[in-house]
């Protein structure tokens, strides 16, 4: 009963017992108001294929429709770069996040030093 599950890459056609490799990835939403236009990046979500990260970056680029391009003159211009941004993929910011336990991310600053995430429950 506890035997390994194998996953066959159908590329090679090697088997493999390991789970699919885990990409961390953030989207982007904005939203405007009449002068003013606010972009936010969403927490880490961790994904295993890309039709995943696609699902992930629709929800977030249909928000970014309906609230990002009334702002004047950026609306417009975050609304087409977000949008282009979440539907290829998102932000992989792998290399930057590790999971130290199933609760708390840790996110890796560029000068090596860690900092906890903002995340709140």
């Amino acid at each position: 009963m506890d035997e390994p599950i194998h996953l066959t890459n159908t590329r090679k056609g090697q088997q493999s017992s390991s789970p699919p490799p885990v990409r961390w990835v953030c989207y982007e939403i904005c939203y405007s108001f009449m002068l003013a236009t606010v972009v936010c990046r969403s927490r880490p979500v961790a994904t295993h294929s890309w039709k995943q990260r696609l699902s992930y970056g629709i929800g977030y680029s249909l928000l970014a429709l309906l609230l990002g391009p009334w702002g004047i003159p950026w609306g417009i211009f975050h609304t087409l770069r977000i949008l282009w941004l979440n539907l290829t993929g998102g932000i992989d910011v792998t290399p930057h996040v590790s999971q130290a336990d199933n609760t708390t991310f840790i996110v890796r600053a560029s000068d090596g030093s860690s900092l906890p995430s903002s995340r709140t429950e």
